[in-house]
């Protein structure tokens, strides 16, 4: 049986008003991740193939939301609209309420223990239409959706983190004229859902990588020079340049572990490397010659895990797999 954490998973996220569709864990073997947390021997896959979804963690659960899937029975694919949870405990995946419209190339934050969505593009025809404005807000304890207000600089295939009670949607296409890349940072503050503007990025670009180390965003890859490192204090609202990527990286996932950015996919047709950046020392590194042959996939840290959820493949079709990476031993486990 998989071994139960109490001391860890003391704040549950409520399960009233959800719908169950997941698979049930079929392993009684298990991997320890960390003091008292043990995992399945493979993570469960997700339920359906997806790309362009973003995830988040929010009190030991891993929760996606919206993409570009869910083919199957005839389908072809759809803009969705679902949330789903994921307990690494019991390795289930569970239907929570869906979104109130179908959003892909959105981003996903959480900040004061709700689901936030920024972003994106949903049904429409014309970039206007399909580019979405308004933010959407989920709270798990009664499993509802609300709509805060608007996004100040509307765009899609962005990306956000947050720190503290504060949310950086950061880079991301733009409609001017046409789409274009964005240099701004907007910044939301979650106690009172009031935006402010952040110093913009160095280097315009869409398709980066996003991850949090203490009070700095480290972002990496992303179109134009997609090598590039830059890294913003959130307390000061600077950025700096950090040293080059060994390899460009485009529409990448990335995670943090222990102060340890990882970043995981490339839009590539070859074997992808696993690159790490320690941001103390200003260094990026190779960590294994492979990762995962996905991009835009969704990556989130629990636990001291790294997983990996969907995405889409080298022949171009979204995939269901959910890989989960031991940065410890530098061990894989997928679905499938």
């Amino acid at each position: 049986m998989i071994v139960l954490l109490a001391c860890l998973m003391a704040g549950c996220v409520a399960r009233e008003g959800a719908q169950s569709g997941a698979p049930a864990n079929q392993t009684s073997q298990v991997v320890e991740a960390a003091p008292h947390y043990a995992v399945a021997e493979k993570p469960a896959a997700f339920p359906y193939g997806v790309n362009a979804l973003a995830a988040c963690v929010l009190e030991g659960r891993v929760y996606v939301a919206g993409g570009y899937g869910n083919r199957g029975n005839g389908r072809d694919a759809t803009m969705l609209r679902q949330l789903w949870r994921y307990d690494p405990e019991a390795n289930e995946w569970q239907r929570l309420a869906d979104m109130p419209e179908g959003r892909c190339f959105h981003a996903m934050a959480t900040a004061r223990g709700n689901l936030y969505i920024f972003g994106g593009i949903g049904e429409g025809r014309g970039a206007g239409s399909e580019t979405r404005e308004a933010v959407l807000m989920y709270d798990p304890r009664t499993n509802r959706w609300s709509e805060i207000g608007r996004l100040p600089t509307p765009r899609n295939r962005l990306a956000a983190a947050a720190v503290g009670d504060r949310v950086y949607v950061v880079a991301g296409m733009q409609l001017r004229e046409h789409l274009e890349n964005t240099e701004t940072v907007d910044i939301l503050d979650a106690r009172t859902h009031q935006w402010s503007r952040g110093a913009p990025l160095p280097s315009a670009g869409h398709g980066v990588a996003l991850a949090v180390v203490g009070h700095t965003l480290v972002l990496a890859g992303g179109t134009g020079d997609m090598s590039e490192t830059w890294l913003y204090d959130t307390t000061s609202d600077k950025w700096r340049k950090g040293s080059a990527m060994p390899e460009y990286r485009l529409f990448a996932s990335a995670a943090a572990v222990g102060g340890i950015v990882h970043v995981i996919g490339n839009r590539a047709n070859a074997p992808i490397p696993l690159l790490v950046y320690d941001l103390a020392a200003d260094k990026w590194q190779q960590a294994a010659a492979e990762s995962v042959d996905t991009h835009r996939a969704a990556a989130v840290t629990l636990h001291r895990l790294i997983y990996v959820i969907g995405g889409e493949g080298p022949r171009g079709r979204e995939i269901s797999r959910v890989s989960r990476y031991d940065p410890a031993t530098g061990a894989w486990a997928h679905s499938d």
